[in-house]
């Protein structure tokens, strides 16, 4: 059985920068990347498939319902926030 240090460098490892996509999920993985969390965690946490979520890094979007869940279980909120027009 792999140690959690391992683990957890072994998903930050499969963590491939997003070029393309939302902004907000080329955020959440940067945030993944610098939390206390390993990929499998926020999934398990979330319900979610660890490869669902790791897909998300490379090529299909998130639908909302699962992305948010994923982001409640690494601690955070989606937030609507008004656009100032000016």
């Amino acid at each position: 059985m792999l140690s959690r240090a391992r683990i957890k460098a072994q998903s930050s490892n499969r963590l491939t920068p997003r070029t393309k996509g939302p902004q907000i999920v080329r955020d959440f993985f940067e945030l993944i990347r610098h939390s206390k969390y390993t990929v499998q965690e926020i999934a398990d946490i979330a319900g979610l498939d660890r490869q669902t979520v790791l897909e998300w890094g490379k090529s299909k979007s998130p639908r909302l319902f699962t992305f948010e869940a994923a982001v409640n279980a690494a601690g955070y909120k989606l937030v609507l926030q008004r656009i100032d027009n000016q």
